[in-house]
């Protein structure tokens, strides 16, 4: 057993199920989920990609291999002249880009 924190180096689950995941890590070595993963990393087509790699997510759940205990959630609190505060999907603030209307 290990606590092991990972937080995504660019927004894709192949961040999690191929780079943050390694068999080295836990010993299991599922049958079919490197498979998954190699295949999903290939395909150019989202929707097939997200659905290969929620299929090898789900086996790393059901076979109890991780087992998340807490989700990361950052909360940002803005003044009302504050108008535009540009995050991106990794929840990064791009402060130089905020707006600050007079107040």
């Amino acid at each position: 057993m290990a606590l092991k924190g990972w937080v995504a180096d660019y927004p894709d689950p192949d961040n999690f199920l191929r780079v943050g995941f390694r068999k080295e890590m836990s010993g299991w070595d599922g049958i079919g989920f490197g498979g998954l993963v190699a295949r999903a990393r290939r395909i150019l087509d989202q929707t097939q990609r997200v659905k290969l790699y929620q299929e090898a997510d789900r086996m790393l759940i059901e076979e109890a291999v991780v087992l998340p205990l807490v989700y990361g959630m950052t909360h940002l609190l803005v003044k009302p002249w504050i108008k535009r505060v540009p995050i991106s999907p990794m929840q990064d603030w791009f402060l130089k880009d905020v707006v600050i209307e007079p107040h």
